[in-house]
């Protein structure tokens, strides 16, 4: 059983009718002061009053309702189900897209989720329908719990032909996650952590853990299976962490489910290096070129071409020295030509390359 308060309405001194129900007091009390802000009654000129009134519930009893403040300290849950326990569950579903072997059908224009078998050696044999939700015999005869995004908590009816929309199986799931936070708290606590002053990421991190890992050789499971890679994250230790996160299943490891868990531990240990890094520019760094020997130019078009492409004055073949000028250009441009900066000529093995971009024959002195 567990304790609620019931939203009770009174019209003068007349009860009415009444089944809201709030699993916060001051949330209860919240919609009392809306309440008794309205004005009187125009025919009998009554007003309504409310209070609220505690009550014990069974929660696992069809048609309970009660509804519950998720707050801006519940945000990390929407967003731990929406970019990682869905796509890791069951990515089709997730996605929209038909998969018999994720229980994704299309009936009309919609996309529904039924039942199919669960994988594994920890659920093999049982079946599943939605975001990994093992169908349990209390689901049969309850029906299945389900959390909205408001807190308001809801049965769905159980039957061997189910289906279910995209909105349900996400409370169902929504449902799964919130109510293994307290056994997560306990069991990070009892590794030396606080598990309401974990960041949103460490929180889904050992929700993940929690939800998701079965006992090991020692009967441990969920977090407790996984002890030195948590003591990384409550002691802010990188190194441990990203060396011992990593999980398996019948022996392989979960390559996708992995690669996300990583992510998440960057961003929870802020290790994750900023996008984009403007890079200083670096100064130009004296390389040591081996330059093999180059031949000499076997032919006076060589040997111009060589010298006016390294723009010299003049060179040397046959034992007599040539200047580089060509025969059309004025002084002044020659002067011009030789003043430019020098280009880089590469050597390359078996001579200089070849190259005459003039076509014309030197002028010789």
């Amino acid at each position: 059983m567990t304790t609620v308060f019931l939203l009770m309405l009174y019209l003068g001194q007349a009860q009415q009718e009444s089944t809201m129900m709030f699993a916060d007091i001051n949330r209860c009390k919240y919609f009392a002061a809306k309440v008794m802000k309205q004005p009187a009654n125009p025919q009998t000129k009554q007003r309504y009053t409310a209070i609220c009134k505690p009550v014990e519930v069974d929660l696992s009893k069809k048609n309970v309702r009660v509804y519950r403040w998720k707050g801006k300290n519940m945000n990390y849950i929407e967003k731990y189900l929406d970019n990682f326990w869905k796509i890791n569950e069951n990515a089709p579903l997730a996605e929209g897209k038909i998969s018999t072997k994720g229980g994704v059908i299309k009936e009309g224009d919609s996309i529904v989720a039924v039942p199919f078998k669960a994988t594994g050696k920890v659920s093999e044999g049982q079946m599943e329908i939605g975001y990994g939700h093992l169908i349990t015999s209390n689901d049969k005869e309850n029906g299945f719990l389900a959390i909205t995004s408001t807190g308001e908590r809801y049965r769905i009816p159980y039957s061997d032909d189910i289906k279910l929309s995209q909105k349900q199986t996400k409370d169902i799931a929504r449902a799964d996650i919130i109510t293994r936070i307290p056994t997560a708290k306990n069991k990070i606590a009892a590794a030396g952590g606080n598990y309401d002053e974990f960041n949103d990421e460490k929180k889904m991190l050992a929700l993940d853990y929690e939800l998701n890992v079965g006992k090991d050789k020692k009967g441990n499971s969920g977090i407790a299976a996984f002890p030195n890679f948590f003591k990384g994250i409550i002691e802010n230790k990188p190194e441990i962490a990203l060396s011992e996160f990593q999980r398996s299943s019948d022996g392989k490891l979960m390559t996708k489910r992995n690669n996300t868990t990583k992510e998440l531990i960057l961003d929870a240990l802020n290790i994750r290096q900023p996008a984009t890094i403007a890079k200083k520019e670096e100064e130009p760094k004296e390389v040591e070129v081996e330059v093999s020997e180059v031949k000499p130019a076997e032919t006076f078009k060589q040997a111009f071409a060589a010298a006016r492409g390294n723009r010299e004055g003049e060179f040397t073949f046959g034992g007599k020295k040539y200047n580089t000028r060509l025969r059309e250009e004025t002084p002044q441009q020659y002067a011009a030509f030789l003043s430019k900066d020098k280009p880089v000529q590469v050597a390359k093995k078996g001579g200089p390359i070849e190259k005459d971009p003039y076509k014309r024959q030197p002028r010789f002195i």
